[in-house]
């Protein structure tokens, strides 16, 4: 399951959104997406929002978009940005995304001052950005649009699952290990925030979120799809306890690891 978004005006978001404001030094954000082709940013001025927390009033904040900032017409990169009040670092170069396939990116920011990112699984085109920038005054989380101080802009076009937020900086394995379908609540479960599975079963649904109960308020009604991600759930744990008075087990079957078993760390 995952969420359609149509670029005009649809969106998710909390106005009064304060969680990750304590710990917007050193976070990771989470996002799987699909564009479908022709649907993209039209021009080098324009983006489409995928996932933002920050300042609803400014430009100040966390954010993973595609970005069309290329003289080819069909480049779309993933950019992932830290803006402060004066400064903006970005991850550059950007890389590309390709049109109706699922692309995980996962951003790394560790301080004010470095960003990492990881899409499908690689660090390949990203140069480490160091330049300083300090968001300020984090106040909103959206989905789908990117907001500031002259509104809400840059509503995505496509499908949107799987969104996740960490208060740490998460290892290159573990980025790597989300690229490759790990579901997020394996990955370093006890810094996980908030997780927005975005699988709801009606367009007037908002958004859940399964880890703190931050919800997410939809605006127009972001389509359900059943198109998903190739993301592995975890299993529930099986107990089994013979009966009483059963003989002991002397033997038991082989059990074959499963990255659906595993946590992360």
């Amino acid at each position: 399951m995952s969420r359609e978004f149509d670029g005009t005006d649809q969106k998710f978001s909390d106005a009064s959104y304060t969680t990750i404001a304590a710990m917007a030094d050193t976070l990771t954000m989470a996002v799987w997406f699909k564009i479908e082709a022709g649907e993209g940013p039209a021009d080098a001025a324009d983006n489409f929002g995928i996932v933002k927390i920050g300042d609803q009033s400014s430009t100040d904040g966390f954010r993973i978009a595609i970005d069309d900032n290329d003289p080819e017409p069909d480049f779309n990169g993933v950019e992932c940005r830290n803006r402060g009040t004066s400064t903006t670092c970005n991850t550059d170069p950007k890389i590309t995304v390709i049109d109706d396939v699922w692309t995980s990116a996962v951003a790394l920011f560790t301080s004010t001052s470095v960003i990492d990112i990881c899409v499908n699984g690689s660090f390949t085109g990203d140069d480490g950005d160091t330049t300083t920038g300090t968001a300020n005054g984090i106040d909103n989380c959206t989905i789908g649009a990117l907001p500031g101080n002259s509104g809400v802009f840059d509503f995505y076009n496509g499908f949107i699952a799987h969104v996740a937020l960490w208060d740490v900086r998460l290892t290159n394995a573990e980025a790597v290990a989300y690229s490759r379908g790990y579901h997020p609540t394996v990955i370093r479960p006890d810094s996980l925030r908030q997780y927005y599975e975005l699988n709801e079963k009606s367009a007037t649904d908002n958004a859940i979120d399964s880890i703190e109960g931050v919800n997410l308020t939809h605006d127009n009604s972001p389509g359900v799809s059943s198109d998903n991600p190739p993301v592995f759930y975890p299993r529930p744990v099986e107990l089994w306890t013979p009966a009483a008075g059963a003989p002991a087990a002397t033997s038991f079957p082989p059990v074959k690891p499963s990255m659906q078993h595993l946590l992360v760390r």
